[in-house]
């Protein structure tokens, strides 16, 4: 089952990392073709974190989805982890796989709903610009039983960037994601 699970991660994670042609579009291409990139994107996270926060995953898996959950990021981004008591703390992206990893649980379950992306927009620079919102239960549970669970909501900043080089002279785009911020927990 482990690599059935691995295999489909590498499958998720060449799919969504698959740069876009940056052909002329039409908006309503742009939009339709961005929109579904990016939430291949973002399920690919999830997909990650689920895998991080299983107390199951084996060494090597975990330290090879590390790099590639860090991969998905711009350099500097962070992340933001709260609780029910309104804490909230910003980690670099490296520092939340590393810590969901060790959290003090036995086996932590973490699942999401249904994620939303805002409108596209493009910026000067040519590249566009795009909020998505994640939903994120998790919890904790010791010796069997449930020690804490929580419902967060969480705002993602993703950039659709152009990217040239010498395979593509006209150009591609590539999915970049930046800071994720926490909206409420409970």
């Amino acid at each position: 089952m482990k690599i059935l699970t691995l295999s489909f991660f590498l499958f998720s994670f060449l799919a969504a990392t698959a740069p876009l042609s940056a052909q002329d579009l039409s908006k309503e291409e742009i939009e339709q073709i961005f929109r579904v990139k990016v939430k291949e994107k973002i399920n690919l996270l999830q997909l990650f974190i689920q895998t991080i926060g299983d107390k199951n995953t084996g060494r090597e898996t975990l330290k090879r989805t590390i790099r590639s959950a860090t991969g998905l990021f711009s350099e500097g981004a962070t992340i933001e982890v709260s609780n029910k008591n309104g804490t909230v703390e910003r980690q670099s992206v490296e520092d939340y796989f590393l810590h969901l990893y060790k959290l003090p649980y036995d086996q932590v379950e973490i699942s999401f709903e249904d994620n939303t992306v805002g409108m596209i927009r493009k910026t000067n620079s040519g590249n566009y610009q795009v909020d998505g919102t994640i939903f994120q239960r998790f919890t904790g549970i010791k010796r069997g039983k449930t020690v804490y669970s929580d419902f967060t909501i969480k705002n993602i900043e993703i950039e659709i960037e152009k990217v040239f080089d010498l395979n593509t002279p006209k150009g591609r785009y590539e999915i970049v994601l930046h800071n994720i911020t926490v909206v409420e927990t409970h």
